[in-house]
Parts: C-alpha cells; structure tokens; sequence
C-alpha cells in the first residue's frame, strides 16, 4: 500500500493513468446522454401516437355504436400438459345485443356443454324506462325483475368516460357501458377484462419503454406501469398500482391502431390476447378474441369469445316489454333504488362470466 501511495504521487505515473481516466469518465457522461436521449425519444414518440390512437378509438367507438350482434363466451382449463381437445369447458354462454342508439338491449343465456339453454335474463333500456327479466328455462314465461323510468339516457361521451376512467363515470349508467365493453366494444378491452386500452395509456402510471416494427407493419409497445406509495390505511408505506399487472406489450395495427394483441404480467401471473379481425365490412370489427392466463403453479386456462356484428334495422318494440310478451309499465312512485335493481340486472346477465371468474379466481389462490 505505501509502495502505491508513492508510485500515485509521482509525476510520471499520474500523467499515465489521466488519459484513460478522462477516456472512462467521457464514456460515462456520453452513455448516460445517449439513454436519456433514447428515453425522450420513446416517450416524444409514445406522446404522439396515443394522441392519433385515441382519436382512431373514439371515431371508432361512436362508429361501433350502430352495430347489433351475437357473443359466445367459453373457457376452459388445462394443466402444465394441455390438450385443448379434451380439456372441459368449465363455462359456456350466448349473449345477443340489439342496438338502436340510445336505445339497446341485451339477450343473455348460459349454455351447458352441449348447447342446451338454461338460465335466460334480459336487460334493456328505452327512452322510457329500463328493465330487467329473467325465466329458468326457455319454455317458461318471462318475469319481470325490476322495471324503472329512465332517469338518463347512455350517450357516447359517457362511454367514452367510462372507457378512460371507469371510477368517473356516471354511476347510474357505468354497468350499462360496461355491459357495452364486453359485447360490441371488447376489442377495447385488455386480457384481464378489467382495464380498457384507453385507461391505460391515458394514465401517468404507464411508461413506454420501447416500441418495435413488426413483421407487416404492426407496432408493439412495451410498457411498464409504475407504483405509487400510499400509507395503506396505518401509516406504513405501501407501494400500489391501479392496474392488475406491472408490465406487457400491446401490438397494434399500423392504419388504424386496433389492438391486435397484448401481453400482461405480474410476477409469473401472464395473460396473453390475440385478435382477429373482419376486415371486409365498412370498419373492422371483431370476430374472436382468445385470452390465454397463465398461473404460478403452471396450470392455465384458455377462454375464446367469438363476435357476429352487423348494421340491423328494428321495430321499435324490440326494446319495450311488448318484444317479451308483458304488458307496459305504468310508472307512479317506486321505493326500489336505481343502483340495487341495476347491479342485479347487471348480475343476472352475467351468470356464466361469474362462474368463468370464479375458476380464476380458485386456480389463483392454489
């Protein structure tokens, strides 16, 4: 140690180590410019395109809108060896929305494994009233739920609120617009069925890392969403998130920004989507989405909705009580909350997409 400390002090010794030293500290300053030069590019680049893809998505919402169409909706589970042709289907259910903007209504039913109806409820609203119905089987007669006057009307901008920011929404209507994501607008919703495209990228929590050409032009973006710290409730700092996942990548098309496919992870939790396309009609609409959740334990299930859309014209009774064979209401006062009676109808249409949750939600905690 004395020897070096002598060595350093001479002259000649310190005149021939400064080179390389300006050389690495040169080298340092050059790498740490050239990363933030490419983390202003990435992010200058993400700035712009949200900007086009958000008003892609919402011409494309208002467009969607007029579209009726039919959804099946199957899941099944497999183990670490899969074999899609033998796994069982764990849930299976019909649903059929008619659209005649604002006025909508929704047909649901639960299939059991060989297609046979079971359970059948429908919900629907009118510039009248709002109601909800449900029969046990299909040779019964409908019975009514709950009816009640509309107090509002769904509009466009309300689902496009609902679409970025689901905790704004108008909470007298945000189970119909999320009625609305799952049918004729779930192209814009991600692989845990939860987050929209649109709440994603509009949140500060989302960070572009990077972006890749791929094969036929699709652009994929890879992100990671950031953590927040929060007390927890007992003064302890707690990191959260309001998304489900941590990071992905979301591949989109290069002429309109449709989501083509998307990868979101948590930990060894993944869940993967591919899209599929019709591509001959006036805009693309969405014929299949198939979502595939991998768990820590090896074990995955693989759920498959399929889409038929289509411009439909319809009487006007089609949304009425009259369409199910029941008299119309005769509104005087009602003591039935209007959020009670929506979160049923709500319920009830979604019968078969809670047992497909339930089996997520088991396969998770083993």
């Amino acid at each position: 140690m004395f020897l070096f400390c002598r060595l350093f002090k001479h002259e000649k010794f310190r005149a021939g180590i400064q080179l390389p030293v300006v050389f690495v500290l040169l080298f340092s300053a050059v790498n740490a410019w050239s990363q933030e030069s490419k983390s202003d590019n990435v992010k200058e680049l993400y700035d712009t395109s949200i900007l086009k893809a958000e008003k892609a998505w919402k011409s494309k919402v208002d467009r969607l809108l007029s579209y009726s169409g039919v959804m099946t909706v199957s899941m099944q589970m497999n183990g670490s060896s899969p074999n899609s042709e033998t796994a069982p289907v764990l849930a299976k259910t019909r649903g059929e929305w008619s659209v005649v903007f604002p006025d909508i209504v929704f047909d649901n039913e639960a299939l059991s494994g060989d297609d046979e109806i079971g359970t059948q409820v429908a919900f629907g609203c009118n510039k009248k009233y709002l109601f909800g119905l449900e029969k046990n089987a299909p040779s019964d007669q409908w019975t009514i739920d709950r009816v009640e006057p509309a107090l509002k009307r769904i509009n466009s901008d309300g689902i496009w609120d609902f679409l970025t920011n689901s905790s704004n929404s108008d909470e007298q209507l945000a189970d119909l617009y999320r009625l609305l994501s799952r049918t004729v607008l779930s192209e814009f919703i991600l692989p845990d069925d939860e987050t929209s495209i649109m709440a994603l990228t509009s949140s500060p929590l989302c960070e572009a890392n990077r972006f890749e050409t791929l094969d036929g032009g699709a652009l994929r973006m890879y992100f990671t969403v950031k953590e927040v710290e929060s007390d927890g409730g007992n003064g302890a700092g707690v990191k959260t998130s309001s998304f489900p996942f941590r990071s992905g990548s979301i591949d989109f098309a290069s002429n309109d920004w449709r989501v083509l496919a998307a990868t979101l992870s948590y930990g060894k939790w993944e869940e993967s989507m591919q899209c599929d396309y019709n591509l001959d009609g006036e805009i693309p609409t969405l014929v299949s989405k198939k979502i595939k959740t991998t768990y820590g334990d090896g074990k995955f299930t693989e759920d498959e909705f399929t889409y038929n859309m289509s411009k439909k014209s319809f009487d006007s009774t089609r949304f009425t009580l009259t369409h199910y064979g029941l008299p119309e209401p005769e509104f005087g006062t009602t003591g039935v909350s209007w959020i009670r009676w929506i979160l049923l109808a709500v319920g009830l249409f979604a019968i078969g997409w809670g047992v497909w949750r339930f089996y997520r939600e088991r396969l998770t905690s083993q």
